[in-house]
């Protein structure tokens, strides 16, 4: 896999926008019986970009799972982002290989950490506060 130049990154970041971030996809449940006090608590994501006109499209999906195990799931919640950005030149795939390890979840994270909070509470569950992204 080839690899961006430092230099080459923060020309590409510099030359790039956030216009729109939204929530497109969300799925959550809660078995109320199968939570306990000390649970543990595994996110997972993935995310895919794609160069549409003068604009940078990523998709991004988070995956929470929380339970006794991970074989005993309490609660799963599913979020996926959509981040429009503005581009001056088109992103290519060693770009994108080093944003979505290092920029992205700074935007992205916020956004599903409020998510999970306002969902918890609405499912009648304590608040769920996941930790602060840091790099």
């Amino acid at each position: 896999m080839r690899k961006i130049s430092p230099e080459k990154y923060r020309k590409i970041l510099a030359g790039i926008d956030l216009k729109n971030i939204l929530l497109s996809d969300l799925k959550a449940s809660v078995k109320h019986s199968a939570l306990t006090e000390n649970i543990k608590i595994s996110i997972d994501d993935e995310a895919t970009f794609e160069n549409v006109n003068d604009e940078l499209v990523i998709t991004h999906k988070f995956k929470l799972r929380a339970g006794k195990s991970s074989k005993k799931t309490a609660l799963k919640i599913e979020a996926t982002f959509l981040l429009v950005f503005e581009t001056q030149e088109e992103i290519t795939e060693e770009f994108f290989n080093v944003y979505k390890e290092v920029s992205l979840p700074l935007n992205s994270w916020p956004f599903f950490r409020e998510l999970v909070y306002s969902l918890t509470s609405r499912m009648n569950i304590s608040p769920l506060t996941l930790p602060l992204l840091k790099r």
